[in-house]
C-alpha cells in the first residue's frame, strides 16, 4: 500500500507539469500508476505466500511418507510373527505346548531385526520367575545374554513393578536415570515391554544398546506390537499345556 501511494504521488508530481491536459485524464493516469505500483507489490507477496503454502504441503507430504515408511518397516518385521501366532492357533494342544520356546526366539529375532540400524543392539526375552526376570541363553540375540533383573536391586524393582502394572519402560540414558543402575553394565539405553495376559505376567521383551539415546519411540512401538503377539502366542501354548494335562 505504501509503495502504491508513493507511486501515485510520484506520477502526480510528473503530471503536474501537464496543465493543458484534461483533469480527468490526469486522474485516470494517476490511478493507473497507483494500480501498477500496487500490483508490483502484491504479486511478489502472493507468490511468496503461494511458495510458503507449497513448501508446507511438501513438508507435510514428506513427513507422511516417512511415517508410512516407518510403518512399512515395522510391518515387514511384525507380519511374519503375526502369521506364526495365527498358525499356532490352528495346532493341536500338544503341538502348541512344544512351540513356546520357538515363539520366544522368533520374537527376539524380530525385535533385533526391527532395530537393525543400531550398532550392537541386543534383543532379549526375560522370563518372569517370582521376584526375578531372567534371560535364558537362547532367548537373547546379541553378543551375550543380559544380566538378570531382580527386585532386590533398584533398577530390577523398577522394571518388575512397571511390567506387573502393564507399563513399558524406556531409559534412553541409564547414567542420567532417577533409578540406580549397576556401575558395571552391558548397556546404556534400554527399552522394555511387558508380555502378559491380564494380571498374569509371562516376562518382558527388551532391546538394549551400548550407546545412550540409541532407542526411541519407534523401538517402543516395535516392542509393543511384538509383545502383544508374543503374549497371545504364549497364552495359546500354555492353554495347550493345560488342555494336554487335563486329558485322561
Amino acid at each position: 500500500m505504501a509503495a502504491a501511494l508513493a507511486g501515485a504521488a510520484y506520477l502526480l508530481q510528473i503530471l503536474a507539469g501537464y496543465q493543458d491536459w484534461p483533469k480527468w485524464l490526469l486522474v485516470v493516469i494517476a490511478l493507473l500508476g497507483a494500480l501498477a505500483a500496487g500490483l508490483a507489490v502484491y504479486i511478489p507477496l502472493r507468490e511468496q505466500r503461494y511458495q510458503e503454502r507449497e513448501n508446507g504441503r511438501l513438508r507435510d507430504t514428506m513427513e507422511e511418507r516417512v511415517r508410512e515408511g516407518v510403518h512399512q518397516s515395522l510391518g515387514d518385521v511384525v507380519l511374519p510373527m503375526a502369521r506364526y501366532v495365527h498358525l499356532l492357533s490352528g495346532y493341536s494342544p500338544a503341538v502348541r505346548t512344544a512351540r513356546e520356546e520357538v515363539l520366544k526366539v522368533k520374537a527376539v529375532n524380530a525385535a533385533k531385526e526391527g532395530a537393525y540400524e543400531i550398532r550392537d543392539v541386543r534383543a532379549s526375552f526375560y522370563d518372569f520367575k517370582a521376584l526375578l526376570l531372567t534371560c535364558e541363553d537362547n532367548h537373547s540375540a546379541g553378543s551375550t545374554p543380559p544380566e538378570d533383573l531382580t527386585s532386590r536391586t533398584d533398577h530390577g524393582k523398577h522394571i518388575i513393578q512397571a511390567a506387573k502394572q502393564g507399563r513399558e519402560v524406556l531409559e534412553q540414558d541409564v547414567s542420567k536415570s532417577t533409578v540406580s543402575w549397576p556401575q558395571v553394565r552391558s548397556f546404556e539405553t534400554i527399552a522394555v515391554h511387558p508380555v502378559h495376559v491380564g494380571s498374569e505376567l509371562f516376562g518382558v521383551l527388551a532391546l538394549d544398546a551400548p550407546s545412550p539415546g540409541a532407542l526411541n519411540e519407534r523401538h517402543m512401538r516395535l516392542l509393543s506390537l511384538l509383545g502383544k503377539m508374543l503374549s497371545a502366542g504364549i497364552a495359546l501354548c500354555r492353554d495347550g499345556s493345560a488342555a494336554s494335562s487335563s486329558t485322561p
